[in-house]
């Protein structure tokens, strides 16, 4: 699987043309590595691609199941930290 902060963070760069040329598709391929991993971040991203068609073709109804999904992630990460005395 990879790490999947490693693969966010690629996609960033990808998405942003940070370091090296923008390229919304490959951006997509690592959003979606890291999100099937549980990353938030990538997964909210993964529906803002979806919203907006950017580097895969626009499909609102999976934008909103990225986004859910994003909520899901971003919550049992908070519950995790809790649970850790953060």
């Amino acid at each position: 699987m990879g790490c999947a902060e490693a693969q966010f963070s690629t996609g960033v760069c990808l998405s942003r043309g940070e370091g090296v040329r923008a390229d919304a598709r490959a951006a997509f391929y690592w959003y979606f590595r890291a999100a099937r991993q549980g990353h938030a971040d990538a997964a909210h991203n993964l529906g803002y691609f979806y919203r907006e068609g950017k580097g895969v073709a626009r499909n609102p109804r999976r934008a909103e199941e990225w986004y859910a999904r994003a909520r899901k992630f971003a919550a049992a990460e908070r519950a995790k930290r809790k649970a850790e005395g953060g």
